[in-house]
């Protein structure tokens, strides 16, 4: 008896120690607070209203759109049947190989399938009422679960950025065969949910984005507004599902910080709803018909409040 003892306090001992190690495990975890954003001031740009204004719309599943028409108002499915008259989107999802070729209306149908919708009509929404009579075309390439970090949208790396690229470039090239005069204006990004499920690549947000968006707007400076065209970017939703969301969107708040053109909307000051916390489904991870409404209106909001005509 008397020998077995020192072996069976040093168990509790290791024991104890491995707990403690735990703990420390778990308070470095939580460390990661989402950040007191201070206030800086933002660029006011004026561009000539007699060229068309040129947005773009980019970023993983929550920008293509998951969520069904059949949630949406009655006025909204009315008013977006066709869509209004000076609004067009040339629209892929890179990961489903879903396109449109040619410039359309803004419509319903335009999210991951035909049954669903996506920010483009929100956006419509707001833009056709703060430039009334304007044309406005939305460039718009998504991929589903599309990675920045380590992922498919990568600047360096990544199929997606490539295809972005393309796409826009193709795009603008259908505007210039037309004979239209255009300025890219904005940038909206609605990402970030991926690389959140992973601490390592959470991490790295920041540089990666802030790459990212340096690299695109060198791409495309000749085409968009003097200096360069506005950043919009948007939070992911501050759900366990996306475990390091902290991070991520504490990334992108010191990115908006970085330039008077980057601009960012806080999704779950709103807040943004996934369908599993209404009663449209059980789906964790992407937005309700309300939500997916208003992140679209939130983009036209940015843009609006930041873009003015001579």
């Amino acid at each position: 008896m008397n020998s077995s003892y020192p072996q069976t306090k040093s168990k509790k001992r290791y024991a104890l120690l491995i707990i403690l190690a735990i703990f420390s495990l778990l308070l470095v975890s939580c460390n990661e607070r989402p950040l007191e954003i201070e206030n800086i001031e933002k660029d006011i740009v004026s561009v000539n209203p007699s060229k068309a204004k040129v947005i773009i719309l980019s970023g993983q599943s929550n920008a293509d759109g998951c969520t069904p028409i059949q949630y949406l108002p009655e006025d909204f499915k009315a008013t977006y049947k066709d869509g209004p008259e000076n609004i067009w989107i040339r629209m892929e999802n890179q990961y489903t190989g879903n396109k449109i070729n040619d410039f359309i209306k803004v419509r319903l149908g335009l999210g991951i399938n035909e049954l669903c919708f996506g920010p483009e009509i929100g956006l419509a929404q707001v833009l056709s009422e703060a430039y009334p009579g304007e044309e406005i075309y939305i460039i718009k390439s998504t991929y589903s679960g599309g990675g920045l970090v380590d992922g498919v949208f990568n600047p360096n790396k990544g199929s997606s950025y490539t295809s972005l690229k393309n796409w826009i470039t193709q795009s603008l090239q259908i505007l210039k065969d037309e004979g239209k005069e255009y300025q890219i204006v904005a940038f909206c990004w609605m990402q970030g949910e991926s690389d959140a499920c992973t601490r390592s690549e959470a991490k790295k947000y920041l540089s990666v984005e802030k790459a990212f968006v340096n690299k695109l707007r060198n791409e495309f400076l000749e085409d968009s507004i003097d200096g360069g065209f506005l950043f919009v970017d948007a939070t992911i939703n501050k759900t366990s599902f996306w475990k390091d969301n902290v991070i991520v969107n504490n990334a992108k708040y010191k990115h908006s910080l970085l330039s008077r053109r980057n601009l960012i909307i806080d999704t779950n000051a709103v807040p943004l709803l996934t369908k599993d916390q209404t009663n449209e489904g059980d789906d964790i991870a992407h937005y309700n018909a309300a939500s997916e409404l208003k992140l679209g209106q939130l983009f036209g909001q940015a843009i609006a409040s930041s873009v003015k005509n001579l």
